[in-house]
C-alpha cells in the first residue's frame, strides 16, 4: 500500500503475537495474579500498595468466592458460553496419559453447567404459559406481578459439592496456567474488565472502599503491563509485526502498549484508551507524565512519583487525591478521566475522515468499543480488517452491527495467499498480525 494517507488501527490482537506474547483480556487476571504472587517485582508492588491504601482489604483470590456466589445469577446464554469454552478446550485436549485427569476434569464442568443450564432455562415462564395466565384471568392481568422465572433462583445457592468443585479449579486457575480447563474458566468467570468497571463507579458515588480498591487493582494491573512491556524490549530485538510497519502511516491503538508509538512516534500514534507512560490526578483530572518513564522499573515509578501522592479522605470522600493510571476502563459509555481525551478521540476522528485508507489489525469491534466502533460507522473508504477469526460467524455479526453488511453480501477471495472476503470498499483478512505485509496491501 503506497498511500501516505493510511491510519492503521490496531487492537489486542496484534499484542498476542509470537515473541510478544501479551495475554488477552479472558487471560488477564491468571497472569496479573501469578505477577503478584510469583515475581520478585510484583511482591514488591503489592506490598507497597498495600502499605500505602490504608484499610485495603481486596485479594484477588477473593474473587472466587463472589463469583461462584453469582453463578445462580448467569444466564442461560452466559452458561451457554462456558460449557461451549471449556468443552472446546476439552476437545483440543489430546488423549493421553498426560491430559487425562485435566480432560476429565473439563467433562465435570461441563456436566455440572450443563445441568445448571438446564435448570435455567426451565425455569423461564415460556409464551405458552403466558397466553394460559391471559386466558384465565383476562384483563386481571394487569393486577399480577409477573416475573420472567417459575423461581427465583438468583435467592438460592448451588451445592456444596458444585461450589468445592468450582472453588479448586478457579484457585488453580489463579496459581497456574498448567491446566488449560482451570485457565479457561477463570478467564469466564473472573473478569477483570468487568471489575475495574464495577470499582470505577465508586468516584462517581463517592464510595471510598471501592475508590481504594480501583487504585490498588488499575496500579496492579499498569505495572504488569509495564513490566511485560520492558520485559518485551529486552528479549526481543526486532519486534514482530510493528517493525514492518511503513513509517509513513499514522496509527491509533486501542492497546496500551509503548509498541506502537516506538515505531511511528508519539505525533504519529494515537492512544484512544490512555497508555502507560501517563496518568491522572482524579481530583483536578490532570493528564500527567512519568519522569524519566523508558528507564524505570514499574516499583520506582510508583514508590517515586505516585504513592507518595495520594490522600485518602476518609471523612469526605470527594476530598482524596487520587493519581491513577491513564488506562480508559472498558465502558461503552466512556468515562472521561481529562479533558485530554475529549482532543484525543476528536483527533482519531479527523484521522480516521482524512484518511484514503484504514487498516486495522487484531481489533475485534466489540461493545465495549461502542465509542470507536462510533467512528468507524460513518466511514465509507478503503478499509482493510487482519485478524484469525474476521471470517467467524461471531466477528460477521459484528461487521454487519458496525457497517450494515451481512456476510452474505461479501465475495471469497485470496489475499497473500490468505482467505478473505471483498464486498466494495471493505476487505477481510483471516490471517495473524505478523503473517500479512503491510506494505503490499492495496
Amino acid at each position: 500500500m503506497t498511500s501516505k494517507n493510511t491510519v492503521l488501527v490496531t487492537g489486542a490482537g496484534v499484542d498476542k503475537t509470537p515473541r510478544i506474547d501479551f495475554p488477552l483480556a479472558a487471560e488477564l487476571l491468571p497472569a496479573i495474579s501469578n505477577y503478584l504472587n510469583n515475581t520478585e517485582e510484583g511482591r514488591k508492588i503489592d506490598a507497597l500498595l498495600r502499605s500505602k491504601i490504608s484499610g485495603l482489604r481486596f485479594r484477588f483470590d477473593r474473587l472466587i468466592n463472589d463469583a461462584i456466589a453469582d453463578i445462580t445469577q448467569r444466564e442461560p446464554a452466559q452458561l451457554r458460553g462456558t460449557i461451549q469454552r471449556i468443552q472446546d478446550v476439552v476437545n483440543l485436549l489430546p488423549n493421553d496419559d498426560k491430559n487425562r485427569i485435566q480432560k476429565k476434569q473439563g467433562q465435570l464442568i461441563v456436566r455440572l453447567f450443563n445441568q445448571l443450564q438446564q435448570i435455567a432455562e426451565a425455569n423461564y415462564i415460556d409464551d405458552e404459559t403466558r397466553e394460559l395466565i391471559d386466558d384465565v384471568f383476562g384483563d386481571r392481568v394487569a393486577e399480577f406481578d409477573l416475573d420472567d422465572h417459575v423461581v427465583d433462583i438468583r435467592k438460592l445457592s448451588v451445592s456444596d459439592t458444585f461450589k468445592s468443585i468450582l472453588r479448586y479449579t478457579l484457585r488453580q486457575g489463579l496459581d497456574s496456567v498448567s491446566s488449560r480447563i482451570a485457565y479457561t474458566l477463570v478467564g469466564d468467570l473472573l473478569d477483570i474488565e468487568q471489575l475495574l468497571v464495577e470499582k470505577f463507579l465508586g468516584f462517581y458515588n463517592n464510595k471510598l472502599s471501592d475508590i481504594k480498591n480501583y487504585v490498588y487493582i488499575a496500579w496492579c494491573f499498569w505495572a504488569f503491563l509495564l513490566d511485560h512491556d520492558q520485559q518485551v524490549y529486552q528479549k526481543v530485538e526486532k519486534l514482530p509485526f510493528y517493525n514492518d510497519i511503513p513509517q509513513d502511516w499514522k496509527g491509533i491503538t486501542l492497546n496500551y502498549t509503548s509498541f506502537l508509538a516506538s515505531r511511528l512516534g508519539t505525533e504519529n500514534t494515537i492512544y484512544f484508551h490512555g497508555g502507560l507512560s501517563t496518568y491522572v490526578r482524579m481530583d483536578n483530572r490532570e493528564l500527567l507524565i512519568f519522569d524519566n518513564f523508558e528507564h524505570t522499573s514499574p516499583y520506582e515509578l510508583l514508590e517515586s512519583q505516585i504513592c507518595s501522592n495520594w490522600v485518602f479522605d476518609e471523612n469526605n470522600p470527594i476530598n482524596s487525591r487520587c493519581l491513577i493510571p491513564s488506562l480508559v476502563p472498558p465502558l461503552r459509555l466512556k468515562p472521561i478521566l481529562s479533558k485530554k481525551y475529549i482532543d484525543l478521540w476528536y483527533k482519531a476522528g479527523q484521522w480516521l475522515q482524512e484518511a484514503e485508507h484504514v487498516v486495522m489489525v487484531g481489533y475485534s469491534l466489540n461493545t465495549a468499543d461502542e465509542h470507536f466502533n462510533d467512528l468507524l460507522r460513518s466511514l465509507r473508504k478503503k478499509i482493510i480488517v487482519i485478524g484469525p477469526d474476521v471470517l467467524s460467524e461471531s466477528y460477521m455479526a459484528r461487521v454487519e452491527s458496525v457497517w450494515g453488511v451481512s456476510s452474505k453480501q461479501f465475495t471469497p477471495k485470496k489475499l497473500q495467499e490468505k482467505e478473505a472476503f471483498q464486498h466494495r470498499g471493505i476487505t477481510l483478512i483471516k490471517a495473524f498480525a505478523h503473517e500479512v505485509n503491510l506494505s503490499e496491501l492495496s
